[in-house]
This record gives structure tokens, sequence and C-alpha cells, in this order.
């Protein structure tokens, strides 16, 4: 949490991280949004936007570098209150109050983040990190004497109503206020920056106040605490100026007490929760420290580790013939002080350079080593801690940081034997807590090497294999080998459809989706004709009422019926099968405005209930076009930029492709946390991987076996039978 003052009005940042980022990478993210916002020119608004879009790309860098399933989400609540305004830029997990007297509102009204459905028209700001660019959600208020302002993480929300704020809140001093909040959670750990603004009377006697509604100038920053007060300085002696009061809390678990104040308050390795101090240097990329030594190495350290003898030996006579120089050759006018102190400089830069050789030449190795060692220590601590933890948020947490700490240290180890043997260790006991299955025997069965490729979606209908590609325009049919290790076509030629090809009274245009039907698959094109292939060969349906499309982004068969997303309608076409194929009218699978924004998803499928996959990792799920309320439990971090979906019709599991994490998550059809997918042991940093460019995926947990579209190819993966998971 920060709080700094500036001409432009006070600021208030709430950071808030699912994960476990650390309390130095937080302070991180609040020192970027302050210097951008202070260094903007503009409006207020503009600022806000500039500064949370430079927090977002720090954070996106890091996730960039970062190790599969490290990557990293937060929100945030930027909060500025300039004279009697309030202006408020929030992204992500974000959580704000505004109490007025006997009323309370709450920002935002609705969101996933909350465990709600997002608004219609108004889609969910994403989390910090999760794309290279996002556009915070911005709100305005009036502010009035005895205004309340909350700053909260979410959790808050969950944790006590509405009005169980308002009442502990309104009408008390700050810390009176934060101190009643506290009992009221009881033990549930919470965290906010609770601003009441009150009225200050006329600077000198005789000075009246001005009517109401006249406009007040900015006040400037004043320490915040229980005791601290401090009278603002106001422009204009005349006129009433609006102090802020800011008491920021944590109420721990331990002890249901207010903490102390930032300078006094320890980090804390689990809750991940911190407040930004003054006097703290920010670094150039989100550190995990360990023991106040740096566990990542600086840019390029590795490379001036590796200085030549020829380059040593080369700046040691450069450095000679400088001394030589100037000890030989007299210029006019130089006193004799003056060459000795020439002379002198020579002779340490020498020395220096003799002195940063030796260290880059032997120093280095060394410090990497014990870097590496204490990165792998701290990995073994929190891998202790989560399998102690009752909580599953704090087993969550320590898994993240076990994580992380581990990749530094595969990074930072030397290649010997006995650093690989300790990194596994630690690694199988990640694993077998995280519930990772690593999948070593990937089988490429066919590559589709041609230019333009864009594979999509892959189905499976017991032996036989359809891939949609998106970029060619085609549909391919394959059939597998009776070992199962490669793959035959289906008939004299693998494309079934292509655009340009005639089928009945119907010409392929360009493909829009495919989904598996029983026994066969339904290819739709944007021209609204509908491809069937089964056992009876290929045939085509044209539907009705294709013009009412704008944006049809995906497809899905389920009980007969076809469904049709289309995200710039904000609505899913329901097609019901007829004799005659679907050739009918559609119907709104919504019968009233949809109560979730389906601007930014990515996938569809149906199992009885319709499942709809957003961008941000959201899943939004309906039955019979009412919003059902759904939640990932149990997931160690929040999923980050899925590409894919798909439900096994039998057992209702859910599985989501993470390409940026590398990995295939399984879920039940209620959104509990089964098991993840992961590659055997992949060189970090040398490449994506074959799980970093999947984009479509097909199970079928009957034959054990997983059908994967990662790049050009598509690929075979065993998949083991649950053992000891929750069903």
């Amino acid at each position: 949490f920060s709080r700094a003052g500036g001409e432009r009005g006070d600021l208030y940042v709430a950071v808030e991280t699912p994960g476990l980022l650390g309390g130095e990478a937080e302070r991180e993210l609040v020192q970027a949004i302050e210097k951008e916002y202070h260094r903007t020119s503009g409006s207020v608004t503009a600022g806000l936007i500039r500064a949370v879009k430079a927090a977002n790309q720090l954070l996106w860098q890091e996730n960039q570098n970062a190790l599969p399933g490290m990557r990293q989400l937060a929100g945030v609540s930027c909060a500025v209150v300039r004279e009697d305004d309030l202006f408020l830029a929030q992204a992500g997990p974000s959580l704000a109050y505004l109490i007025h007297g006997d009323s309370i509102s709450r920002i935002p009204t609705q969101s996933p983040w909350l465990g709600g459905p997002p608004v219609k028209d108004q889609p969910s700001s994403p989390g910090l990190g999760t794309a290279s660019d996002l556009l915070p959600d911005l709100f305005h208020r009036d502010l009035e004497p005895g205004d309340v302002i909350v700053l909260a993480q979410t959790s808050l929300a969950q944790a006590l109503a509405d009005e169980e704020i308002r009442v502990a809140l309104a009408g008390h001093d700050p810390a009176l206020g934060v101190g009643r909040l506290a009992q009221a959670a009881g033990t549930r750990t919470l965290a906010c920056i609770v601003i009441q603004v009150q009225p200050v009377g006329p600077s000198e006697p005789g000075q009246a106040l001005p009517p109401k509604g006249a406009r007040r100038p900015a006040t400037t920053a004043h320490q915040a605490g229980p005791t601290a007060r401090r009278r603002p300085k106001v422009e204009k002696p005349a006129q009433l100026a609006l102090p802020i009061q800011a008491e920021e809390f944590f109420a721990g678990k331990e002890t249901g007490l207010p903490v102390p104040r930032a300078e006094e308050r320890p980090a804390s390795p689990v809750t991940g929760l911190s407040s930004r101090s003054t006097g703290v240097t920010v670094p150039r990329v989100i550190q995990l420290s360990v023991g106040g030594v740096s566990a990542r190495a600086a840019p390029g350290a590795s490379e001036r580790g590796r200085l030549t003898r020829g380059q040593i030996s080369a700046g040691i006579r450069a450095a000679w013939e400088g001394l030589r120089t100037s000890l030989l050759v007299k210029k006019p006018g130089l006193s004799v002080r003056r060459w000795w102190m020439v002379a002198l400089a020579v002779l340490l830069a020498l020395l220096l350079l003799l002195g940063l050789a030796l260290l880059l030449r032997f120093g280095l190795p060394r410090l990497r080593e014990a870097r590496a060692t204490a990165a792998l220590g701290l990995a073994a601590r929190q891998l202790e801690v989560a399998q102690s933890a009752d909580d599953p948020g704090h087993r969550s947490q320590a898994l993240y940081a076990a994580w992380k700490a581990l990749g530094e240290a595969r990074s930072l180890a030397p290649p010997e034997r006995q650093w690989i043997t300790e990194i596994d260790g630690v690694q199988r006991g990640l694993d077998h807590l995280s519930r990772v299955v690593r999948l070593y025997g990937l089988t490429a069965l066919a590559d589709f090497n041609k230019e333009n490729v864009s594979l999509s979606r892959v189905v499976a209908q017991g032996n036989q294999l359809f891939v949609l590609d998106k970029g060619t325009n085609r549909v391919y049919g394959l059939t597998l080998s009776p070992a199962g290790d490669a793959v035959q076509r289906v008939g004299a030629n693998p494309v079934l459809l292509q655009s340009g090809q005639r089928v009945g009274e119907c010409i392929v245009g360009k493909l829009v989706d495919m989904t598996g039907r029983p026994g066969g698959i339904l290819a739709l094109d944007l021209d609204g004709n509908v491809f069937s292939y089964d056992a009876d060969g290929l045939r085509a349906f044209r539907l009705g009422d294709h013009s009412r499309w704008q944006a049809p982004a995906a497809m899905a068969a389920d009980a007969g019926n076809l469904y049709l997303l289309d995200t710039k309608q904000n609505q899913i076409w329901k097609y019901p099968a007829r004799a005659s194929g679907y050739q009918g009218q559609s119907s709104d699978y919504f019968n009233s405005p949809s109560p979730v924004n389906l601007a930014r998803a990515v996938d569809l499928q149906v199992n009885g209930s319709v499942y709809v996959l957003m961008a941000d990792g959201v899943m939004a799920r309906f039955d019979s076009g009412k919003f059902q309320p759904f939640r990932w439990q149990g997931l160690d971090q929040p999923i980050s930029a899925p590409s894919g979906l798909f439900v096994v019709p039998a057992s209702g599991s859910l599985y989501v492709v993470e390409r940026v994490n590398r990995r295939v998550l399984q879920f039940t059809k209620d959104g509990r946390y089964l098991r993840q997918f992961q590659e055997g042991q992949l060189q970090e940093g040398k490449s994506p991987g074959i799980l970093g460019q999947m984009r479509g995926i097909a199970v079928d947990e009957e034959q054990g076996r997983m059908f994967l579209l990662t790049g050009n190819r598509l690929y075979l993966a065993d998949l083991p039978t649950m053992e000891g998971a929750p069903q």
C-alpha cells in the first residue's frame, strides 16, 4: 500500500496479488505507479491511465521471463483525491467503497473478481501482467465532508456485507473505525486503506466558511496514522479545505489486531501483503531476495564472468601505456603537483581494472553458487511450509514461492551432478504436492508444414482424428494406426474440406470452427453453411438466418443442438436439429440481455451446461440461459491467458489449455482442481517448448490419451488414471 502527495492531489495505491509476489515486488509496482503518475502532464485521468499501464508493463515483462507456472497477475486500485473530487482507476482484482452518510457504494458494483458475473457492455479489466497492454476501469465521484473512502482486497467483500462495513467506519475516527472493522472481521485476514474526509475551519479568526458547493483547493499530503494529524495548506485562506486522514491496517489471522506502521512491520513470506515505506530503491527487474542477496543475476552477469585472458591483458597494457605516457611526457604549463595527480589517477585506474578482472574471473562463479544455494534452500523451506499448511491459500502461496525459488536455483547452479540431484529432489516434492503430471513421452503424429498454418481445433472420434487449420482454411481427416503411434489418411486425400470446394449446393467459405458430434464432425463457415461428416459421407446444410451474425467465434454441439457464440452480439445462437439438418431458424439462448460480456470470450463448450472461457481465465457457466456462479478452486495460481477448453461428455471434466504457463489444467465440472500436465525437464529460456505453443486439445479418458495441437504439429500424450485426487 502506498500514499504520496503532490501538486496533482493525494495518490493512494492498493495492490492485490492472488499469488505470492513478495514485498519487494509489490513495492516496485507501487513505485512504478507513483513515479509515472507524477511525471505525466495533463489531466488526472490521463495520469492514472499511464501509471497503471506502467505497472502492467513492468509485471508483463517479468512474466515473459518467468518459469512455467510462475507467471503472476496483480490487481490495483489507484485513488487520487484533489480538492473535492475522487478519481479512481482499477485493474484486475480490486475493490473500493465510498461511504456517504447512511449509504455505501461499492466499486465495482459487480465483477467476476468478486465472485459474480461481469456487467454487460462493461468488460472487466484483466489483471496486471496478463497482457502487453490494458486499459483500467475509471470512476469519478464528488466528495463531501464526512465521506469515507476504502481501498481494499477483494476478500473484504466476501468477508463482510456492505452494511457491516458502513456501520464499522461511518462517523468514526479512522483509527477507531479500523479497529471496529478488524473486530467485525474476526480471525479472517483482511487488508485495506481507510481515508476520511473532514472539514477544517477558517485559517484565520474572523474568516467565514464558503457557501455549500463552492470548489475547494487541493490539500497537501500528510502523515497517515492513528495519532498523526497535520493541517493541510490552503491556496485561499477564505476557502474551506478538505484534509485527508488515512489509516492503513492489516488484521492478521494470529491476533486479529492492527499491526504497526509500514516502517515497523516485517515483510511476510506467505501472505504477500506489504506496505510501501519511504527510501526504497527499486531495482530494474522484479527480484526474489534471499538473505539480502538477490537470487536473480543481473543481465549479462554470466557473460561478464567469462572475460578471456587476452581481454584482461589488453586492458592492463592500455592502462600501463597511459601511465607511462603521463610520466614521461611533460606538457607545457603542467605543475609538478598536477603531474603527480595524473600519474596517481592512472595508477589507481590500473589497480581498479586489475581488481575487477580478478573479481570477474574468480569471484562471480562463487557468488552464483552462493545465490543458487540460497535459492535452493528457500525452495526447500517453502516446500515444508506448503506441506504443513492447513489453509489452502497459504499452501498455494508457499508453493508459488517454492517454484519461483527453484527456478532461480536451476538457472544459477553449476552443471554438476550433485546440484542436479538436489534440484530434482525438490522438484519431485513440489510436483507431488501440486499434483503435476510430467509428460515425457509426447509422440508427434502429424506435421502440417505449410505456409500460413494456424491449427485451432482437434476432434477425436475413436481412432479417427479431425484437425481444423484456419490459416489454410482446411479440415484434415486422419486415422490412428493399430499401434496408436502414427496416423494414416482418411481415403486418398487427407483434406476433407477446403476453401472453394463444392459440397452439394454449397461452396466452402471462410471456416469459423469445428466441433464433434456422435460418429463425426460439424464444420461451419461465415456464409452460414454447416458441413457434416460421418459414416454416410460429407453433406452440407444452409442455416436460414445467418445474416443475424456479427462476430461468430466458436461453436459446440450437444444433444443434437448446435450452439454458436457471437462475441459482438453478446449472444449464443441455438439451432435445434431437424430431420433436414439445421436449416431452421435459430433461437436466442439468452431470453433477456446476457448477464456476461462475451467480448473477451476465447472458447465455448456445451455438456448440459454451457461453458464460456474468457481471455482473463474467468469461466462463465449457464444453465438454460441463466448465469450460474462458478469459480476455480484449489489452484496454486490464477489461470493466465488461456487458449482453449475441452469438456469430456462422460465425466464432465474440464481441461484448460494455458500456453503462457505451458500446462494443461484438469478440473471437475464444478471447477475443483484435479491435476495439471507439464512437459518433462525443459531447458528454461532456450525455447517455449511443445506446450508453450498449444492451441487446441481433445481428450479420450476412456482410452487414456490426449491429443494436442501445438505449433504446426499434432501430438499424442498418455493420460494416466487418477489416483488419490478429489472426485
